[in-house]
């Protein structure tokens, strides 16, 4: 989760209780009745019903890359006028997104209307993060694969090919895309009016429908 909740949620079979544990915590719960143990579907479920949608996307696509659960058992659970929102939250999923920090960046600039590419390959370069719109590249930097010094020297080697190769890119961190996503749109708009050429980049290439997606170049 990005953020905490306001307040717990727990799963119950009974309600006798309830008021009691309220009480004991100083705190009011959201209850969700269930059979219990719960499953990790179940969690998700719980999590697409009561979560943001930006939340419950976080969650939902940490779990499929886990293989904690699969896209069709969570869509067989679905059906019904009940499960509104949580159908919007499935489609929304991009399962080569490899980071919390990749799901927010594309959660927001879909909501500003631009078209995202997750895991692109470039010749002699690798895999960049993000492309936008087919002519930006976004790089991610998360601090926990960035500070040792063999992502150090990798990232030096991919930002020199992106200048050689005359691609743009933004590399931004977890505080500007997460804190304030509008100034991430903002700066993400600027940077589109300088580098928009006349025709789609014919050097990014999609992944695949299958497998993990690598950041280094075959």
């Amino acid at each position: 989760m990005l953020q905490t909740p306001d307040r717990p949620h727990l799963a119950a079979n009974h309600g006798y209780r309830e008021a009691c544990l309220e009480a004991l915590l100083r705190s009011p719960i959201r209850w969700h009745r269930a059979r219990l143990p719960l499953t990790d579907l179940d969690v998700v479920l719980q999590v697409l019903h009561c979560a943001s949608v930006l939340e419950a996307l976080v969650v939902l696509c940490s779990v499929v890359r886990f293989g904690q659960v699969r896209v069709p058992q969570v869509r067989e659970q679905l059906t019904g006028r009940n499960h509104t929102k949580a159908r919007q939250v499935l489609a929304r999923l991009d399962v080569h997104s490899e980071s919390a920090l990749e799901v927010v960046s594309r959660f927001h600039l879909e909501e500003a209307s631009y078209q995202v590419a997750s895991q692109v390959y470039i010749p002699g370069l690798g895999r960049a993060d993000q492309l936008v719109d087919g002519v930006l590249a976004i790089e991610l930097m998360g601090k926990a694969y960035h500070l040792s010094s063999e992502a150090f020297t990798e990232d030096l080697r991919r930002f020199n090919q992106y200048t050689v190769s005359g691609i743009p890119v933004l590399r931004v961190g977890y505080a500007l895309v997460v804190h304030h996503p509008m100034e991430f749109i903002a700066l993400v708009h600027r940077a589109l009016q300088h580098t928009r050429p006349p025709g789609p980049a014919s050097w990014a290439r999609e992944p695949g429908s299958g497998g993990r997606s690598r950041r280094n170049a075959p």
